[in-house]
Order: C-alpha cells, then structure tokens, then sequence
C-alpha cells in the first residue's frame, strides 16, 4: 500500500513561514530552511513542526535573512537555501516519513516532484530549466506551476492535470520510500533510509 503527502507552505514578508501536511497530514514533521545544503538541520537554521492536522509554522528574522542572503537581492534563492521536510507521523498510516522532501525556497508546495527538481538546481542548472526537464522527464502538462500546484486543490480545476500529478508524485515518492529501504537492508543498516533516499534522488538527477 502507498502512501504520498506533500507540504503546503504559505511565505509572508514578514519571514513567517506556515502551511499544511495535507492528504496523509504529517504529525510531528519538521520543516527547516538548510542554508548549507546538506539536508540536514544545522545550528542557526530556522525549523518548526508540523501539528497533529498537518499545520506547522517557521519564523525566520530578517537578520538571518540578511544573513543569508549572500547577493543581497532581499530573499534566499535556491543556491542560499533550500526547504527540507523530514520525520513526523503520517496520521492516515501511522508511519513515519523515513525520507526528505526538498523544494527551492520560492517554492509554497514541497513534493517528491520538487525534491528532484531541486537536485537538479543544487548542480547547477537554472530553476526554470530544471522544472522543464522534470516535467518532460515525468510526461507532465507543460501548464502546472510546479512552485504552488496543488493537486487536492487543483483536482477541481484542472482534474486531469491534478490526477497525472498525483500519480507520478506517489510513483517518486515510492521509489524513494522501498529503494531506501532496500539499500538499508543491503548494504546491513551501513546507509539510512535517509541517505539511501538521498542516493536514489541523486541517481535521478544523473539519469535525467
């Protein structure tokens, strides 16, 4: 049985990050900016946690901000920062998220989708590049705004988009989930579901 959740997050000006575990709310998961790039969550980089209904809310202050924001443009890019999703409960199965999701800061929904596109922007390729790769990769309508389509809301507008969506995104979310998984038990607990989702991310970008 699959399970697939994404991640809604709304950005305000203030440097207010909340949102949304949605279909499969996640209870418990943490939400962090990683300025490094190293996926994992560092001193000094802003977190929050998702509640029992998915909801979860990350403030960031303008000095980290202006901090980070090494070309001084007023926001993070994706080469200052990426937003990473990791742990908590799924609350429709009862299991733990044992992966990551990522997706460019800009970014208000993060998916197994925008973690690959992520990867390809973390090596180099610009965003809007990196997006029509993925999309001709996965065989998606050229019309989805991978930055804040959401499938659950879009599924009453654009129907047909939303359901191709859906399913390559659970397809991704799967490999990521059972080829974890299997190198965990390969190689005798030597890599983590988490570093094994990270080898299975990365064996993408160099595929596509």
């Amino acid at each position: 049985q699959i399970y697939y959740f994404w991640f809604v997050i709304y950005s305000h000006y203030n440097f207010t990050f909340s949102g949304t575990a949605v279909n499969g709310y996640l209870s418990g998961a943490q939400v962090f900016l990683d300025f490094n790039l190293n996926n994992q969550l560092d001193d000094g980089e802003p977190f929050g946690f998702s509640t029992e209904n998915g909801g979860f809310e990350m403030e960031v202050t303008e000095e980290t901000i202006q901090l980070h924001d090494l070309n001084g443009n007023g926001r993070i890019d994706p080469e200052e920062g990426m937003l990473v999703v990791s742990g908590g409960i799924d609350q429709s199965s009862n299991l733990p998220l044992s992966t990551t999701y990522r997706a460019p800061p800009n970014y208000s929904v993060i998916t197994a989708v925008s973690t690959v596109i992520a990867e390809l922007v973390e090596a180099g390729r610009p965003l809007e590049e990196s997006e029509n790769i993925v999309a001709e990769y996965l065989s998606l309508p050229d019309n989805i705004e991978f930055s804040s389509f959401e499938p659950l809301r879009e599924v009453f507008t654009q129907e047909q988009e939303a359901q191709e969506f859906i399913l390559r995104a659970t397809q991704l979310a799967n490999l990521f989930s059972e080829g974890s998984r299997y190198l965990e038990m390969t190689t005798a607990n030597k890599v983590d579901r988490a570093q094994g989702s990270e080898i299975i991310v990365s064996a993408l970008k160099d595929q596509i």
